[in-house]
């Protein structure tokens, strides 16, 4: 009966040594597992912050990259009022010489008819026909110039158009990249929740 007892004894201290081992193992492997998922969870933090600080890179790059293009818009605008004002002043100049020219003509024609004969009236002649011939010499250098602006203006207008392009352009890199950092937090949390 004893030798019977000290068997059991002996078998219950087997199971004990055993249960022991086994919760000694499942208690490192806790601790294995409780490291492995802070490491996990550093890891993750850290991948979300460089994620974060890459994004609002980006976004100050491109941010700067469209104040450029919109300061260069408006000086390019700027240019161009320039140029349509210098435009219309040429004109206006342009206009008043053709109405002086044709008053000129017109006189020297009133002048040719009654002047003839007389010596002063002769004189006058000249006087107004060498102020025709300097008006006439006006009006070839302002259409000159008049078309050197027009030839400007079209310039100015497409060099206007290809500012606005790009503009829009790096407006709408913008747009898209505020949309993928404004989504970026929200994925990130949702792939670390099953982790936590």
């Amino acid at each position: 009966m004893k030798a019977q007892l000290q068997a059991q004894v002996e078998g219950l201290q087997a199971q004990l040594r055993a249960a022991q081992e086994q919760v000694a193992s499942l208690e490192e492997k806790h601790t294995h597992a409780r490291e492995a998922l802070e490491h996990f969870r550093a890891a993750s933090k850290e991948q979300r912050d460089r994620e974060a600080r890459q994004h609002e890179q980006q976004l100050q790059y491109l941010q700067r990259e469209v104040a450029t293009a919109t300061e260069a818009l408006a000086n390019k605008q700027a240019e161009l009022r320039a140029a349509l004002q210098e435009k219309v002043d040429a004109l206006a100049l342009l206009t008043a010489a053709r109405a002086e020219r044709r008053q000129v003509d017109e006189q020297l024609r009133e002048l040719k008819t009654a002047g003839e004969s007389l010596a002063v009236q002769n004189q006058l002649v000249e006087d107004l026909r060498a102020q025709g011939q300097q008006a006439a010499q006006q009006y070839e250098t302002l259409q000159l110039r008049a078309g050197e602006l027009e030839r400007r203006n079209g310039e100015l207008e497409r060099l206007l158009a290809a500012a606005e392009a790009a503009a829009q352009t790096q407006a709408e890199m913008v747009k898209g990249l505020l949309d993928r950092v404004g989504q970026a937090p929200g994925k990130a949390k949702g792939k670390a929740t099953p982790g936590g």
